[in-house]
C-alpha cells in the first residue's frame, strides 16, 4: 500500500491535474490497527480528493479511495479486497452517474474485476480484487493509475455533472 502511494506521488502534483480538475493525493495511509475491533472493520486505505475548478478555486466534489477493505456487498466476494472507488460528496449526487458512464465506455463491456455502479450509495467501484497471492503491488499501482488518468480524461463530464460549465472554469 505504501509503495503504491509513493509511486503515485513520485511524478509530482502536476501529474494529477488538468486546467479544470485536480486530484490531491494523500500524504499518508489510514489504517485500523486496534486489535479489539472486529476483523471486518480492519482496513488500510488512502483517500485522494477530487476537486473541480469553479472560478479561481478548486472545490472538493468527491473522494477516490484505494486500499484494502472488507466488503460483503456481493455475497460471492465477502472478504478482504483491494478496491479503488469513487464516493462523490453528498452535494454532487450525479457525479457517480457521469463517471460510471465514462468508465463503461472506456472498457466497452469488459470491465475490470469487481467494477460496478452502486447507485443506492452513489459510489463507483472501479475495481475490487480479492486479496490473495495473485494480487501484486504492480497490479494495485496500475489499477489506481488507470483510475486517476481516466478521471482526468473525464473532466468535462465531471464539471458538467457538478454544475461547472466551461465558461466558469476558464
Amino acid at each position: 500500500m505504501e509503495g503504491v502511494l509513493e509511486a503515485l506521488t513520485r511524478g509530482g502534483a502536476e501529474k494529477w491535474m488538468t486546467p479544470r480538475l485536480r486530484i490531491d493525493l494523500p500524504s499518508d495511509i489510514e489504517t485500523e490497527a486496534k486489535s479489539t475491533v472486529g476483523l471486518t472493520s480492519q482496513h488500510s486505505t488512502a483517500v485522494a480528493k477530487l476537486r473541480v475548478k469553479k472560478g479561481t478555486k478548486f472545490m472538493h466534489v468527491g473522494d477516490v479511495s484505494f486500499g484494502i477493505l472488507y466488503t460483503d456487498a456481493d455475497p460471492r466476494m465477502a472478504f478482504f479486497n483491494w478496491q479503488v472507488k469513487l464516493e462523490p460528496a453528498a452535494k454532487y449526487n450525479r457525479l457517480d452517474n457521469a463517471v460510471w458512464a465514462h468508465w463503461q465506455a472506456k472498457w466497452k463491456g469488459d470491465l475490470p474485476q469487481g467494477a460496478g455502479h452502486h447507485a443506492r450509495d452513489n459510489t463507483v467501484w472501479f475495481v475490487s480484487r480479492p486479496l490473495n497471492k495473485d494480487l501484486r503491488s504492480e497490479t494495485a499501482f496500475e489499477d489506481v493509475k488507470c483510475v486517476l488518468e481516466e478521471l482526468l480524461a473525464t473532466e468535462a463530464e465531471i464539471g458538467h455533472s457538478v454544475g461547472v460549465g466551461e465558461e466558469e472554469s476558464e
